[in-house]
């Protein structure tokens, strides 16, 4: 008997992968290719799949949060048999599906973390709306401010951010972690208003507090 040709049996095992993600509504689906029989075999599988059906060529898994669920595909594409898992067994079937399988497809596709780029761009942006704000509120207008970088190389985050954001320069280098910080938006509208103050007052402890309070007032107002 012929075999199938590799484009019909990736169409099976999709369309397959794409109907489970559908009607079953999983956390996600994935259709993963065993990379070598021995080392798929060597795994927490069931030993009566592995006897009777060799070779398992392909695996379908399902993500339920607390449940798992293998479908076992052969060489064709054809569904042999299917397994679940309860929420114990399931860290110890994925990172054997990690270590022995090559994933193809995902349902939902992943989306591609941003690049260090695009991370800067978005965070340089986040930065002159809130310039533009304040410039709306205090009717002060910047001549310029502080562009912000991200970079690899940068100092990494410490308890003390904010002695990262001096503004001793045209430009902040900034470590990449900074990006994911939750409140990196109310550690740059307290530099925003420091900018200003210090801009108006200059570098005095006066300027410290009416940035201060300035900058608790913005947050608090955004946040009601």
């Amino acid at each position: 008997m012929p075999s199938t040709p590799p484009r019909d049996v990736k169409k099976r095992l999709y369309e397959f992968a794409k109907h489970e993600y559908n009607s079953k509504k999983p956390v996600y689906v994935e259709v993963r290719k065993a990379k070598g029989v021995k080392t798929f075999y060597r795994g927490p599988v069931p030993q009566l799949i592995l006897t009777k059906y060799k070779p398992i060529a392909y695996i379908v898994f399902a993500d339920y949060d607390s449940l798992g669920r293998l479908y076992y595909f052969n060489r064709d594409g054809y569904c042999i048999k299917d397994t679940s898992y309860s929420e114990d067994a399931l860290g110890k079937i994925k990172k054997h599906l990690k270590k022995t399988t090559i994933r193809l497809l995902r349902y939902p596709k992943l989306k591609p973390s941003p690049t260090i780029s695009e991370q800067t761009v978005a965070l340089d942006e986040q930065f002159a709306k809130i310039i533009v704000e304040i410039e709306k509120i205090t009717n002060y207008k910047l001549s310029s401010r502080p562009i912000i970088t991200l970079n690899s190389k940068a100092m990494p985050l410490s308890e003390n951010i904010l002695t990262l954001l001096e503004a001793k320069s045209d430009f902040w280098q900034l470590p990449i972690d900074f990006s994911a910080l939750e409140e990196k938006t109310e550690i740059l509208t307290i530099k925003a208003f420091d900018i200003f103050f210090e801009n108006i007052l200059k570098k005095t402890p006066l300027a410290r507090k009416f940035s201060f309070l300035a900058s608790m007032l913005f947050l608090k107002d955004r946040h009601s």
